[in-house]
């Protein structure tokens, strides 16, 4: 059931992603799930094999702050690009927006 899942949110990310005109990045954190992006995740304990709460916080905390640096503030941002450094825990993607002609090639043709 969870593969069928995965497959589905896969499908929607595509979908999204190819209609979106705007920059979109993909970053999975290993050893981390869903309510690794809260809080609670510092205050209970964790199995063994899971990324230890602290790194986990890191991370998020590191991408989130380098997204609102390239987006609020205008800042480049060498964590969000596909040639920066990397920590080994995040798999990580950039899909730059895409250029004017390529957006326009993949909207449905205008009708009069």
């Amino acid at each position: 059931m969870v593969r069928e899942m995965m497959a589905m949110v896969d499908g929607w990310d595509s979908t999204t992603r190819a209609r979106s005109t705007a920059d979109w990045y993909s970053a999975t954190i290993a050893g981390t799930d869903h309510g690794d992006f809260s809080d609670l995740a510092l205050f209970y304990p964790r199995a063994k094999e899971r990324l230890a709460p602290k790194r986990g916080h890191e991370i998020i905390k590191a991408y989130t702050l380098a997204f609102f640096d390239r987006y609020l503030r205008g800042k480049p941002s060498e964590l969000l690009s596909d040639t920066g450094p990397r920590m080994p825990e995040v798999t990580f993607r950039a899909f730059p927006k895409p250029s004017v002609d390529s957006a326009a090639a993949s909207r449905p043709p205008e009708r009069h």
